[in-house]
């Protein structure tokens, strides 16, 4: 049996900034859905067009599920997380300008697609990132339990997102709910770059041998999320967002 290896440091703030940003995640991902009735008046979408954006991040997403987890293995799974926050961040801030650049020129959602397809590519990359730092900061026996408060932030992310879209929309419009939940990214990113624990390479709290089964294990629940994803599609038919 392989010695249990020393943490690091102290894991805590590392766990919580990391499930802060899969809050963060939910939160970019689920304002669209609130805000495109309000879009679909503005820019007299018919249903094909609106479908087409609200689908458009997922293209995006299935990109980098793997792709994510690859990079955190070569690069360090903390700066390949703190590239995808600010990645999809950028995007959703961006995104009532995309919509509005393409109305003004002839309607097109060419723009706009690009703009979501980007966050998705963003957001596809976060969770293996923080897998990684996870499996390699956490002691084995607190494990559980930080997988599970990011679960918890699956969520509470999709609540607060679903209950303060709308009241941001009835008091400034519907481009306020990108820039609200797209700036969060940017005031968590210094907070993980400087209080989270690095998560390189080769430091594990459990093991090598442990670690191997563990990254084994992280490359099984990508292509379960996968396969659970593409499923949810076909049982859902035409509503992407959900």
């Amino acid at each position: 049996m392989a010695a249990q290896a020393k943490p690091p440091g102290d894991y805590r703030p590392t766990v919580l900034l990391g499930a802060m940003s899969v809050f963060i995640s939910y939160t970019d991902r689920i304002n669209i859905s609130i805000a495109v009735p309000a879009m679909v008046e503005e820019f007299n979408w018919d249903n094909s067009r609106s479908g087409v954006v609200l689908g458009a991040f997922f293209w995006g997403y299935i990109l980098t599920q793997v792709a994510g987890g690859v990079l955190s293995q070569r690069f360090g799974g903390k700066y390949v997380l703190v590239a995808a926050v600010l990645m999809w961040s950028a995007m959703t801030l961006l995104t009532p300008m995309a919509a509005r650049v393409g109305h003004a020129n002839g309607g097109s959602i060419t723009l706009l697609v690009l703009v979501r397809i980007l966050t998705g590519v963003g957001e596809g990359a976060g969770f293996p990132a923080m897998m990684s730092v996870f499996g390699r900061v956490v002691p084995k026996a607190h494990y559980s339990r930080s997988i599970g408060l990011s679960q918890l932030m699956v969520n509470l992310g999709t609540v607060v997102a679903l209950y303060v879209s709308p009241h941001l929309i009835k008091q400034a419009g519907w481009p306020s709910v990108f820039y609200a939940f797209g700036l969060l990214g940017f005031l968590w990113a210094p907070l993980w770059l400087w209080f989270a624990l690095p998560g390189r390479y080769g430091d594990s709290c459990v093991g090598s041998a442990a670690d191997q089964r563990r990254s084994r294990m992280s490359r099984c629940d990508m292509y379960w999320g996968l396969w659970q994803w593409c499923g949810h599609r076909r049982k859902r038919g035409r509503k992407p967002w959900l």
